[in-house]
């Protein structure tokens, strides 16, 4: 547990992550809030959010599309249709 609150700290989101879950640390409500939560600022899922948005503006600017595009859109599809189920699953280190 005390690996888990440090990760929390380390990203200033041990208080907010109190609010959200009431409950103990547990590292898939960890995990969760860390990966898949879309209102945690420094979320996966958030950060992908506004990484493929950004992405988009730029292509639409100079009327082009690279590879991060799709990488960035599939990361993204990726992390809203799965589950930290899913992720344990896999394996949370790959």
């Amino acid at each position: 547990n005390y690996q888990w609150e440090s990760i929390l700290r380390s990203v200033s989101a041990h208080r907010s992550y109190r609010w959200v879950y009431e409950a103990d640390y547990k590292p898939s409500n960890i995990a969760d809030y860390l990966i898949l939560n879309v209102r945690m600022p420094r979320s996966l899922t958030f950060c992908y959010r506004f990484l493929t948005e950004h992405l988009r503006f730029l292509g639409d600017d100079y009327g082009e599309r690279h590879a991060c595009h799709v990488t960035a859109g599939k990361t993204q599809a990726m992390l809203a249709a799965g589950s930290i189920k899913d992720i344990f699953d896999a394996g949370l280190h790959e």
